[in-house]
């Protein structure tokens, strides 16, 4: 992003910080009745009280909430298609306010708060073969930023836009505030000759021959392809005129589902269309020329206007009013999307319901805020890479040092699809996973529910956790999901109710033991464990042995900090039991969840990077990214004293950012990596997203047998890496020192 761009952003996020930040300054209302015991350990099985919550989860008014915003020409207008609630839009405006009357009368305070962000108006697409059929149309869908064959563009984007190299001068052509591409009929079509070059690598293109003013046809179900960014810039870098998707990677997919999310800056207009299309162009092409016709309109609307929104609702707490339980979904969808998210939507909305409906006779002790959170699928700082959790990140960061506040977070997501196997997956914090098999058990899910470990990048969860500093756990990865995610065939038909009766029972139960605990529920212990694990990644990598060390101590002291800190709160938990000072005890325990919040700051914000390959970026433990690539330069600096090619090849693919790069060529990787590197978008205070190490010239010395050339560069590799690992185990060292004080003052 340029300069200019960067320092708009910072202003009016700073305007828009300073006018929204949470204060508790509204009064927290005492309890007015009901059960004043807050949740302590105990022998397994729901309490009474625990009994009648769950039993008074409506799961109809939440099925009924999701079928209403899941179905056409209820209240939201028909996109020719597209009933999706696109980021900045008006239909996702809309039930951003719905959301708002429904929480309103169960809650203390509901506001809709906005933020700036990118968006785009999508006007249908046309798939159609001019030769040899006459004239035949297939299934095809549009994404916004990809550019559809003509539309409008404000201003100030088009300036963003074209100095980032996004768009193709040779084929993005201003009129006014409008764009339109090579026209060659008159109909606004572009029409082109169809080439198919299979997943769009480099050495594809070479096979496929001369592309310049065609149309290749690519399949994107490769790990490391699956998003086109690179294959379109490959494309755009040999002048195709256009571009066509299918596929995607994964289990299950349907041959004749059209994916909507072309995710992606791009150079050129972009469509997808189903497999069996595919199959059947391809088929066309066996015979000789084919002639295809690609028509839609994306109108972009830049940063500078747009405005995306999320809704906050708060219930506030009686004991603990400024410690905080986050519960929410994603508002947008891809077509009519139930699973993805309209049903988090309804679950939310029940639960709120469940918890307001009790407010005046009885408050859970900590704070409960619903937060539903616009752009979760396309938001944020236009240069973002791949331009998704826009309303969490912007909520977090119009209200600063919330992650000291936030004992827990729900990311309820996909609740109605039915799995495949029976079987639910939710994954998230280390601390949050004893608490969450307890919950299970108790319900008696455990065939139906599981945990695994995770913070996901690619969920609102990423937000709250990494970025903030919290703790959280999403719902749901379901077998056989795949088939419908973020395509037209993810309609409401294809819910269920008993995916849609455990989930909520179990977010209920989930929010009350977290909301209404003694203690924050969290378990440090296994948190530091995985800490713990993640040093004994990188030992023996570090150049300076004391700054390994040093982390290892901090992990170390903070282990013994949290088990004396166990060990002082099961004495009080006992006594509170016993009915002895309750409020001294409450008191207590006060100080006691406000350090272990602070300290979980340091820790979480500073253990976890977050990238990986271009089909899908993930978390690791920090330092483990350097340390990997070390491991593999190192690999290859040995296989090449030996004159080993092969074995030095597969070590330097193995680099971060190589699985992918090495299948492209030199200008596209080097496009591709700018893009991505553009925005620290994922917790760049933190520096949680390292650059990738690029050792793309000397995988090509090695293959060329340049011995001293690729030596002499993997050397210069070698010594970044030394230093960024090294950085790393400082700041793990520093931050990880400062949670030790905090924990160990408590």
């Amino acid at each position: 992003m340029k300069r200019s761009v960067r320092i708009l952003w910072a202003v009016v996020l700073a305007v828009l910080v300073a006018g929204v930040g949470l204060s508790g300054s509204a009064a927290a209302p005492p309890p007015s009745g009901g059960p004043s015991d807050l949740v302590v350990p105990s022998k397994p099985g729901l309490s009474a009280f625990e009994r009648g919550l769950v039993s008074a989860y409506d799961t109809e008014n939440a099925w009924d909430k999701a079928r209403f915003i899941s179905t056409a020409n209820d209240g939201w207008a028909d996109r020719i298609g597209l009933i999706g609630k696109v980021s900045g839009t008006p239909e996702e405006r809309a039930v951003a306010e719905y959301i708002r009357d429904a929480l309103a009368p169960y809650l203390d305070e509901v506001h809709i708060r906005e933020y700036i962000t990118t968006s785009w108006d999508f006007r249908g697409s046309e798939l159609r073969v001019v030769a040899p059929e006459a004239d035949v149309a297939y299934p095809s869908s549009g994404y916004g930023l990809c550019y559809g064959s003509w539309g409008r563009v404000d201003a100030h984007a088009y300036d963003v836009l074209s100095a980032s190299n996004w768009a193709n001068p040779g084929h993005f052509r201003p009129e006014g505030n409008a764009y339109s591409y090579s026209f060659n009929n008159t109909a606004d079509a572009i029409v082109g000759d169809l080439v198919w070059v299979g997943r769009g690598t480099a050495k594809e293109f070479d096979r496929a021959g001369d592309v310049r003013g065609r149309i290749p046809l690519i399949l994107r179900d490769d790990y490391v392809t699956q998003w086109p960014t690179a294959p379109l810039f490959e494309a755009n870098r040999r002048g195709a005129l256009a571009t066509i998707f299918y596929g995607y990677h994964g289990e299950d997919q349907d041959p004749d589902s059209v994916r909507g999310d072309i995710v992606c800056p791009g150079p050129l207009p972009t469509f997808q269309t189903t497999a069996n299309a595919a199959r059947h162009l391809q088929a066309l092409l066996q015979g000789g020329r084919v002639q295809v016709s690609l028509k839609g309109n994306a109108n972009i609307v830049s940063d500078a206007i747009a405005r995306s929104v999320y809704v906050e609702g708060v219930l506030w707490g009686s004991t603990y009013p400024d410690e905080i339980v986050l519960t929410g979904s994603q508002i947008d969808t891809w077509f009519y999307g139930p699973s993805n998210s309209n049903g988090g939507v309804a679950t939310n909305l029940e639960l709120a319901r469940l918890f307001g409906s009790m407010k005046d006779t009885w408050r859970p002790a900590r704070t409960l805020m619903w937060v539903m959170v616009g752009s979760e699928e396309l938001g944020g700082p236009i240069t973002t890479w791949f331009d998704w959790i826009g309303g969490s990140y912007n909520f977090v960061k119009q209200h600063p040092g919330i992650g000291a506040k936030i004992v827990g977070e729900l990311d309820i997501s996909n609740v109605g699809y039915p799995s495949a196997s029976g079987f639910s997956t939710w994954d998230g914090s280390w601390e949050m996973q004893g608490m969450f098999k307890h919950a299970v058990r108790d319900l008696g899910y455990a065939s139906s529910f599981g945990m695994w470990s995770g913070l996901d990048p690619f969920a609102d969860i990423w937000s709250y956790t990494a970025v903030a500093g919290g703790s959280g756990i999403i719902c749901c990865s379901q077998s056989g999901y795949t088939s419908v995610y973020h395509t037209w065939n993810d309609t409401f038909d294809v819910q269920s109710k008993v995916q849609y009766e455990r989930t909520g029972k179990l977010s209920a139960l989930l929010l009350y033991r977290l909301a209404h605990s003694l203690f924050a529920p969290l378990d440090m212990a296994s948190t530091l464990g995985w800490v713990a694990d993640g040093l004994s990644v990188v030992e023996g990598l570090v150049p300076d042995g004391t700054r390994y060390d040093a982390a290892r101590v901090a992990v170390e002291s903070l282990r013994a900090d949290w088990a004396a800190l166990r060990a002082r709160m099961t004495g009080l938990e006992a006594g509170y039991r016993a009915g002895r000072d309750r409020p001294g005890i409450e008191a207590e325990a006060r100080g006691i969840n406000g350090a272990i919040l602070e300290a979980r700051t340091h820790i979480v914000n500073w253990m976890v990077t977050t990238g990986g390959s271009m089909g899908g970026w993930w978390f690791y433990h920090r330092g483990e990214i350097h340390a990997s690539d070390l491991a593999n330069v190192d690999m290859a600096l040995d296989a090449i004293q030996a004159g080993s090619v092969r074995v030095a090849t597969r070590a330097l693919r193995e680099v971060f950012g190589m699985d992918w790069g090495h299948r492209m060529s030199h200008e596209t990787y080097h496009e591709v990596v700018d893009d991505m590197m553009a925005d620290l978008y994922w917790g760049g205070e933190w520096e949680q997203q390292p650059s990738y190490v690029d050792v793309y010239d000397e995988l090509a010395a090695v293959g060329e047998g340049r011995w001293d050339d690729a030596r002499a560069g993997l050397l210069g590799d070698r010594a970044g890496l030394v230093a960024a690992l090294d950085h790393d185990m400082e700041a793990l060292a520093h931050h990880l020192g400062i949670a030790h004080d905090i924990l160990g003052s408590a």
